[in-house]
């Protein structure tokens, strides 16, 4: 629901077109995602490529080995995970050339230039993305991927502390309701809404709306990431650990911090403080992640390393306090309550 896709049986005799190029301009389509199999002795070998049709140029390729007999069994599994590495391609390829070009552009496509900002987990980047989520949603008021990208961005303001929690979370669940009254068969609205409850400390209601996001879209990492959490706080962990592999085998990279709180939540904190430190690599204005890594460093009793997390953080944000922290998120949560308690020992309340 996020991407343009032509239907496959449109592309059925396709090959007649010719070229690469021919082909794009047959079908009107951007990108081509075409594949082989192989029959062998041991098996069989799935081959998968992304041609770009404008120039004709291979993005991405990969292959996938598995028994003749698994053959239909693993195509759901295959498909999840060639949309999960090839998204990122795709959308570096469309990436806007500058401001110039905002203009030029379909809104979904602005949209997307947003998320992408989104991810980087940076105040300023996220200014930017709202700036051209909102953007996306002058020209097309309807665009339900534009409401996610601001609820998504408001969600951002009250972990990181960037601005006010009461009117982020406001902009939270004006953009949930949203979602749900444009397309209320999609996972993007109720995902927020769970959200929301997570920012007011209503942990019990987030399941069963999680469950709901995930039964209209079995394939939406973020709802299968937050699912695993709240699991944990029911007292389903290892459930809830299972859930956030699949979120993580979703959306490769995306979702490294929410497993670090997870194992932080199972008191983990080896763990919880390599996926931290991960994901402060991948990002590393990211202020939740170092929220994590110096809590973590703390309680495996590494001072040193907690204090290095603690000065980064500091100089990132300095207004970030545990105890807003603790007013947003529950107090009465021991996680939150554990953070809370080795960021306050780090000198971050002053």
């Amino acid at each position: 629901c996020w991407f343009p896709v032509i239907a496959s049986a449109a592309s059925d005799s396709a090959r007649a077109f010719g070229s690469t190029q021919a082909i794009g301009r047959g079908l009107g389509a951007r990108f081509l995602v075409d594949g082989s199999v192989r029959l062998g002795a041991d098996g069989c070998r799935l081959n998968v490529r992304i041609d770009d049709a404008e120039t004709g140029h291979t993005l991405w390729t990969d292959r996938y080995d598995f028994e003749a007999s698994e053959l239909f069994a693993v195509q759901d599994d295959v498909c999840e995970r060639i949309v999960a590495s090839a998204y990122p391609v795709l959308m570096s390829r469309v990436q806007l050339a500058g401001p110039g070009r905002a203009n030029e552009v379909e809104p979904w496509e602005l949209a997307h230039q947003g998320l992408q900002l989104v991810t980087r987990r940076e105040r300023a980047a996220a200014i930017t993305a709202a700036d051209l989520l909102r953007g996306a949603l002058t020209r097309d008021p309807l665009l339900v991927l534009g409401h996610y990208g601001l609820g998504l961005s408001a969600y951002d303001d009250v972990l990181n502390q960037w601005t006010s929690p009461d009117a982020a979370r406001e902009r939270l669940i004006a953009s949930a309701t949203r979602c749900i009254e444009i397309a209320p068969h999609i996972a993007e609205g109720y995902f927020l809404q769970a959200r929301w409850f997570q920012t007011r400390g209503d942990h019990a209601r987030v399941v069963p709306i999680l469950e709901t996001a995930i039964a209209r879209n079995p394939s939406f990492a973020p709802g299968h990431a937050l699912l695993a959490q709240a699991l944990h706080l029911s007292g389903r962990s290892e459930e809830g650990l299972a859930r956030m592999r699949h979120a993580l085998r979703l959306g490769p990279r995306a979702f490294v911090a929410g497993l670090a709180l997870l194992h932080f939540m199972r008191r983990e904190y080896e763990a919880a403080l390599e996926n931290a430190e991960t994901a402060a690599s991948f990002a590393p204005h990211y202020t939740f992640a170092r929220v994590l890594a110096a809590a973590s460093a703390q309680c495996i009793g590494d001072h040193a390393r907690a204090l290095e997390h603690a000065r980064r953080l500091a100089t990132d944000y300095p207004p970030f306090r545990p105890g807003r922290m603790l007013a947003t998120f529950g107090a009465e949560v021991d996680a939150v309550q554990r953070i809370g308690e080795a960021l306050v020992s780090l000198g971050l309340e002053r």
